[in-house]
Order: C-alpha cells, then sequence, then structure tokens
C-alpha cells in the first residue's frame, strides 16, 4: 500500500512516467496530465506520476500510473538514477520511467482513464505535444511560467 513514509534515505517515493506516444503516421507524441494541486492553488500540467506501491518496481509503478491518469499502455524502456526535485526543502525522491506507446495498438486508439477510487472526482486531463510544439506553446504561455 502506498502511504508516502520513507523506509529509508535510499528509497525512492514515487515515479515519473514520460510517455512518447508513437502515432501510425510517425509522428511522436509527449502525454502530459494538467491537474489541480493544492499547494500551489492552481493547475500543473506535469508528466504522469504517483507514489511506488510497497514491492513494486519503478517500471510498474510508471506503467501503473499511465494507465490510471491518461488510460494509454506503454512499455518502459529506461529509468534514470534517483532524482532529487527540491532537496533544500524535503527529502522526496523519484525515479523517472521512459515509456513507449504504440499508437496503432486498438488499447491506445480510444484510451479512458482508470483512475482509483481514492482520485474519483479529481480533475485530470491529458494533453498530446509534439516536441517541437512544447517551446513554441511554452513561449506563447501556453505553460505558465510565473
Amino acid at each position: 500500500a502506498r502511504t508516502g513514509q520513507k523506509k529509508d534515505k535510499s528509497s525512492v517515493d514515487a515515479v515519473a512516467c514520460i510517455p512518447i506516444l508513437k502515432l501510425p503516421s510517425g509522428e511522436k507524441k509527449l502525454v502530459l496530465v494538467k491537474q489541480f494541486r493544492p499547494p500551489i492553488g492552481r493547475f500543473a500540467l506535469e508528466f504522469p506520476a504517483g507514489l511506488v506501491d510497497a514491492g513494486e518496481s519503478y517500471s510498474a509503478a510508471a506503467l501503473r500510473e499511465l494507465k490510471e491518469e491518461t488510460g494509454y499502455e506503454g512499455v518502459a524502456v529506461g529509468e534514470s538514477s534517483i532524482l532529487c526535485n527540491s532537496p533544500g526543502m524535503t527529502s522526496e525522491s523519484i525515479v523517472a520511467v521512459l515509456v513507449e506507446i504504440d499508437g496503432s495498438r486498438a488499447v491506445n486508439q480510444n484510451p479512458k482513464q482508470k483512475l482509483e477510487e481514492s482520485e474519483q472526482g479529481l480533475q485530470v486531463e491529458y494533453f498530446l505535444f509534439c516536441y517541437s510544439c512544447l517551446t513554441e506553446r511554452t513561449v506563447a504561455g501556453f505553460i505558465d511560467q510565473s
């Protein structure tokens, strides 16, 4: 079960899934989620992510979070070393997992979120970004940089 409690200083709290959707056309899209984050009091655009269950591998946790938050199913192709988001403020650590999604698979044609029971009612949307458009949209203010 996910408790959010660290077992020791070397354990990882959570995973971030870096999902790349490969469309049948050959185009690649980055899958991001938008959800409200109470600590900042607004919506954030971010990678699908979540806590790691006891005994669960990082890749399995990332694939589970991807399925829950976006409905997409993919294959984990790589894991980062342990990363700390804000080591001056918190001991939280994550592992980033690179995931490839085959857009030609039937399950990925019209994906449906499968949020956990405790997440029902949360407003979580997913967005697809082409690599070249991400910078343009950031500059245009689509991603709030304030």
